[in-house]
């Protein structure tokens, strides 16, 4: 796993969480899991993931995010910027 110490974020889970340029205005969220995992943003599916990570795009500000999947479910609050991709793993994935 790589660490980005200047934009790495914290979260209290033992899993992977970064935030990297993505270059343009969009504000992005990546979260990389097992096939099949449901991505919920701010209470709204926003999709199913098809091979190893789905990437979606949202507003700039704080968001809840929601990983559902039989072998775990990971709930955390990200904070997306514009220009930005932030990146999850959760333990459970792996």
């Amino acid at each position: 796993k790589t660490k980005r110490p200047e934009t790495q974020t914290k979260t209290q889970a033992q899993d992977t969480q970064d935030t990297v340029p993505s270059g343009g205005t969009g504000a992005f969220l990546s979260v990389r899991c097992i096939e099949g995992t449901e991505v919920f943003l701010d209470g709204a599916r926003k999709g199913r993931i098809s091979g190893s990570s789905l990437t979606i795009e949202g507003t700039p500000g704080t968001h809840a995010v929601i990983v559902s999947h039989p072998r775990g479910v990971d709930s955390r609050n990200i904070v997306l910027e514009a220009g930005k991709t932030v990146r999850i793993n959760p333990d459970f994935c792996n």
